[in-house]
């Protein structure tokens, strides 16, 4: 049984995970931004930028914070 109980987590935490991703590349590209604009904006490297976007990263609370500012939105538009 908690195994079950880990994978249910598991996918949860995958499904918010792409959740945000869709997100954050729907708003990059609602505003025109490419990917160099949003991560200057951000602060962040282009490259990590891209692995929020496609869903491989298990970001913090600063960090949506930061993408939040960076693409004109409020952080909890992000992870609705």
């Amino acid at each position: 049984m908690p195994l079950l109980a880990e994978s249910a987590k598991t996918h949860l935490h995958d499904e918010l995970q792409l959740k945000f991703a869709v997100a954050v590349r729907a708003q990059r590209h609602s505003l025109g931004l490419s990917l160099t604009d949003v991560s200057e904006r951000a602060e962040m490297k282009k490259a990590y930028l891209s692995w929020i976007e496609n869903g491989n990263a298990n970001v913090t609370l600063k960090t949506v914070a930061r993408l939040a500012e960076a693409l004109e939105i409020s952080p909890a538009s992000l992870i609705k």
